[in-house]
């Protein structure tokens, strides 16, 4: 391990600090904790040696241990969200309902940041306009007509419906599904909706989805099939991300539903209630969104193989020994290639058997004051603050 790495609260990190992490995220069932399952066991060597010896050869295991779950913590304090203690270029300093704090942490082990501090504010779920004045700023600079910057990006994921296996109901019968598909008319909607949805999805990937033709359906097969599928008129539930795109995306599958008959009551999902929603057990189909991380095939994994996904949360017990069959022999493989063709398979049968009925494509505006040098985004649409600097001439034209 690399010497000389210091906590926020001034301590060196050390391998205590990493046999901790390992062990934490195994004491509180951590979703994540598929990465770390296949250790057998762990010794410390020294302060800054530790060796794993794995129940199977694991090519991703040093990659596991890169995501951001592993994020090491400090063995000697206890674990707070409210005062997170890590060894990143930024400490926190602050965490209210309002506000979090960052200050820039002098002793990070590379360049210190250029930004002294940055602050995060935390916006209203419920607001009647669509900006949020922060405190003691200019009006007259928040009037959504200023000088800023602003850079558009294609996010690496899409907009998809998955439906619950865990829970009995006609949504598993696969004729069903199909008639779905039709409802669910992926040119329709992008067509219909505009705002942010670019292209059809046909694979979480949207340079995968590019080679496909997506065709606007129509609903008279629809009617078929739910007749087939055994559907009785029955009603129901449709939850989805609590967003307005998705509160849209949801009320024009409602309508378009009504036109063969089917009947659809929506349930919002709140980002509060992402662990806690009663989706798992209530829902036939959920709205959702996912984005990929630049690491696309560990971001592949947590979608298929991470308890806290939804994907992961609706599908049943056959399905996931099918995936956890899949992603155990995609680990033994040393060429990338190799997993691709694994990866692809997995996404293929989840299309070709309907498990997930692929949206759209989204793209990402991010807006940044002009005085901003700097900025460069991550697959989330992050910035990553560490490198942003701010030119104090254009500071001074804009009055800010």
């Amino acid at each position: 391990m690399r010497k000389g790495v210091r906590f926020h609260h001034g301590r060196t990190l050390t391998t205590k600090d990493v046999l901790y992490t390992v062990q934490r995220l195994r004491d509180v069932n951590s979703p994540s904790r598929w990465q770390y399952e296949e250790i057998e066991r762990v010794e410390i060597v020294s302060d800054f040696a530790i060796s794993f010896y794995l129940l199977q050869p694991n090519r991703l295991f040093l990659h596991f241990f890169s995501s951001f779950y592993m994020s090491i913590l400090p063995h000697d304090v206890a674990f707070s969200e409210r005062n997170l203690i890590g060894t990143g270029p930024f400490r926190m300093a602050e965490f209210t309902d309002r506000v979090l704090v960052l200050e820039a942490y002098d002793d990070y082990f590379r360049e210190r940041p250029f930004l002294d501090r940055v602050e995060f504010w935390f916006m209203p779920v419920h607001m009647e306009k669509d900006l949020y004045q922060l405190p003691d700023a200019n009006p007259a600079k928040l009037d959504g007509h200023g000088d800023n910057g602003e850079i558009e990006s294609v996010m690496d994921g899409c907009q998809f419906i998955v439906f619950n296996f865990r829970k009995e109901g006609v949504q598993r019968h696969r004729s069903f599904r199909k008639a779905m598909r039709l409802v669910f008319d992926r040119a329709a909607i992008i067509e219909e909706l505009k705002g942010n949805r670019i292209s059809p999805a046909d694979s979480f990937f949207p340079e995968n989805s590019k080679q496909t033709d997506v065709e606007k359906a129509t609903l008279q097969e629809a009617k078929a099939l739910l007749r087939e599928s055994g559907y009785a008129a029955e009603e129901l539930k449709l939850y989805y991300w609590n967003k307005k795109e998705f509160h849209d995306d949801a009320r024009w599958i409602r309508n378009r539903g009504e036109a063969v008959g089917l009947r659809l009551s929506l349930h919002p999902v709140h980002l509060t209630d992402y662990y806690t929603t009663d989706a798992d057990q209530e829902a036939d189909m959920l709205v959702i969104c996912e984005s990929l991380e630049e690491d696309t095939e560990w971001g592949y994994l947590r979608l298929f193989q991470d308890e806290a996904c939804f994907i992961r949360r609706l599908l049943d017990r056959e399905q996931h020994a099918w995936l956890d069959r899949s992603i155990r022999s995609l680990a033994m493989l040393i060429s990338p290639e190799q997993r691709a063709r694994i990866l692809d398979q997995i996404e293929r049968r989840m299309r070709d058997e309907d498990w997930v009925l692929f949206g759209y494509h989204m793209n990402k505006i991010t807006q940044y004051h002009p005085a901003l040098h700097g900025v460069t985004l991550d697959s989330f649409g992050w910035i990553d603050f560490s490198k942003l600097w701010i030119k104090k001439e254009m500071l001074a034209q804009t009055g800010s």
